[in-house]
């Protein structure tokens, strides 16, 4: 298999959730079970490690403040309160920083050529399984097909929002959270803009009720249609798409809390 496959296959699969967990004790906190502490291998990763594996001579080269980094951050990682945890983050590091200087060496105009149709692929899929998840208010093949979260309506802590006065399951896609499509559909529609996947992508992204990823797709579309913009405007305020204060009080507290750890 080539790379160029591996690649176009590591950006339909970029969505998907799914990956196996090696659950260890150290994941455990005050007896629950922390999911960022759990060393997870993804689907993704997979086809990562096989690009690395082929493209061993464009990788990057040894240089010794790259080297000394990886040490220093290896030390410490085994120093931190959860080691397999903070080590597991770090050999996500190096693959990252391998895979970087592996695009880095791939010529930019065949590297848009094998993104867009991939990209266009997984739009029309994730917003296919995300309006399912809508209309059915509920997950659809599992999680054990491409990483689709098990929920339904009455799920503990899953996502809402209100539609016309009615409190709707958000869409999740493959992903964790409505937040992490949204994050996907916005990238994904600038890049491929102005495929007729533009569409479904914009649709989904809605119905994900993610603001941030809203606002950070108005910027570069401003570009290319401002009528556009002034839909997605009418849109948000037609709904009563409102911000909620404790969402940035929440924050701010995880904010303060994120400070202190570090």
């Amino acid at each position: 298999m080539s790379s160029q496959l591996l690649f176009a296959l590591l950006l339909f699969f970029l969505p998907s959730n799914l990956a196996f967990h090696f659950t260890t004790s150290s994941a455990l906190v005050q007896g629950t079970l922390v999911d960022y502490l759990i060393p997870k291998l993804y689907l993704t990763d997979l086809f990562i490690i096989a690009i690395l594996l082929l493209a061993r001579r464009h990788l990057i080269k040894f240089n010794w403040p790259l080297v000394i980094f990886f040490i220093i951050t290896f030390i410490t990682s085994l120093l931190s309160r959860n080691p397999i945890a903070a080590v597991w983050f770090w050999l996500k590091l190096v693959e990252m920083t391998l895979f970087i200087s592996w695009l880095h060496s791939y010529p930019r105009p065949a590297l848009y050529k094998l993104i867009t149709k991939p990209l266009i692929l997984a739009i029309i899929w994730q917003s296919i399984l995300a309006l399912a998840q809508w209309f059915k208010q509920s997950s659809i093949i599992g999680y054990w097909v491409l990483g689709e979260p098990i929920f339904t309506v009455a799920t503990p802590g899953i996502a809402k929002a209100n539609f016309f006065g009615a409190l709707k399951l958000l869409p999740y896609g493959t992903t964790p959270h409505p937040n992490v499509l949204a994050g996907f559909l916005a990238f994904s529609i600038v890049i491929i803009w102005p495929s007729l996947a533009v569409l479904p992508g914009l649709i989904t992204l809605f119905l994900t009720q993610s603001f941030s990823a809203l606002a950070a797709l108005l910027v570069p579309i401003l570009r290319h249609s401002k009528l556009l913009v002034i839909i997605f405007a009418i849109s948000l305020i037609t709904t009563g798409y409102t911000l909620d204060p404790s969402s940035f009080s929440r924050r701010h507290q995880l904010n303060l809390a994120a400070i202190s750890m570090w």
